[in-house]
């Protein structure tokens, strides 16, 4: 009897070797993609960190500003020192940079803490009313702020008008 034999067909050695080279020439082709996809990613997260630490660095340091107490004349901020980099008001609240820290002190001095660190830059405008002339010489006649802060590749910049400026007095 007869039987009839099964066509089966198997792989050949060259085929086997030809198809794990195809494969690894596609597998060669797409890693430089997906390391640059992974690289691409991790430097947005970074960045999106830094922004997000500054931009809560940022909304500390205007709310502060904003609730600056009145000074002893009319139109005037309570403003005991002032610097570029530093304000301390006359309720001895404070926001300034120490080293590579942006320190804020609220509470009358009481709480004093971190805001930010490694801070490349922090830098206060203290501005007259047309919005251009320093009012460091004299800053309790300040009417805006300029507030630049800058860490970690991030840059935010904001004007802050003071509360007091906007009650009669």
């Amino acid at each position: 009897m007869n039987s009839p034999s099964p066509s089966r067909r198997a792989f050949t050695l060259l085929e086997g070797v030809l198809s794990i080279m195809v494969i690894a020439i596609i597998a060669a082709l797409t890693l430089p993609v997906v390391n640059g996809a992974t690289d691409n990613y991790t430097q947005a997260a970074a960045a999106r960190g830094a922004t997000e630490n500054v931009a809560f660095a940022m909304e500390r340091a205007v709310r502060l500003l904003r609730d600056a107490p009145a000074g002893l004349g009319p139109n005037t901020l309570g403003i005991s020192t002032a610097a570029t980099n530093e304000v301390i008001f006359s309720n001895n609240t404070s926001i300034g940079l120490k080293g590579s820290s942006l320190m804020l002190m609220t509470n009358g001095g009481a709480g004093e803490g971190v805001l930010l660190s490694n801070v490349e830059t922090f830098e206060l405008q203290y501005l007259g009313e047309d919005g251009t002339t320093s009012t460091l010489a004299t800053p309790t006649s300040t009417q805006r702020f300029l507030v630049t802060i800058r860490a970690g590749g991030a840059e935010l910049r904001c004007v802050v008008f003071p509360r007091v400026r906007m009650v009669p007095q």
